[in-house]
C-alpha cells in the first residue's frame, strides 16, 4: 500500500531527507536512489533567492514538528492522506506566502504546481538514473 501514489523526498545540503514511517529517514543520494531503484525518480531546482531558500529549506526541515499526530504502532506519525510525505512541501509553500495546500496530496500534483506556478523559481527538471553501477563480470 505504501506509494501507491508516488513519493517525495529533498535533498538539502547534499542530504536526502524521506518523510517514511516513523519520520524522517536520512540518506546519501546514492542510498536514496538505490533504495527506491523500484520507482522513478524525478528531480526539481528550486530557487527561491539565498534567503528565501533558507526559509524553504528549514520550512521543510520542521514541516513535522508538533503537528499534534499520536505515534501508531506501525507507522509513527505518517498518514497516508494527511502528513504524508507531501505535507512538507505544501507546509513550505505556506511559510513562504505560497498556497501550497491549493497543490494537491500527491507528488503528480506537487509536479503540476511546480511547472504551472513557480515560473522562473523553477531551475530544472531532471530525470534520475535509478541505475547502479554494478562491478563487470569477468
Amino acid at each position: 500500500m505504501q506509494s501507491l501514489a508516488g513519493h517525495e523526498a529533498y535533498v538539502i545540503n547534499g542530504t536526502v531527507w524521506s518523510w517514511e514511517r516513523h519520520g524522517w529517514h536520512y540518506y546519501s543520494k546514492e542510498e536514496y536512489l538505490k533504495e527506491n531503484s523500484y520507482r522513478s525518480v524525478t528531480g526539481y531546482v528550486l530557487d527561491f533567492g539565498a534567503r528565501t531558500n533558507i526559509q524553504f529549506k528549514d520550512a521543510i526541515e520542521q514541516a513535522y514538528d508538533n503537528k499534534g499526530y499520536w505515534n501508531l504502532p506501525l507507522v509513527g506519525q505518517y498518514r497516508l492522506q494527511q502528513n504524508n510525505c507531501g505535507e512538507a512541501f505544501c507546509r513550505s509553500m505556506n511559510a513562504l506566502g505560497g498556497h501550497g495546500w491549493e497543490a494537491g496530496m500527491t507528488p503528480r500534483d506537487h509536479e503540476n504546481y511546480i511547472n504551472n506556478n513557480l515560473g522562473p523559481l523553477h531551475k530544472g527538471c531532471k530525470s534520475l538514473s535509478l541505475e547502479v553501477e554494478k562491478p563487470e563480470v569477468s
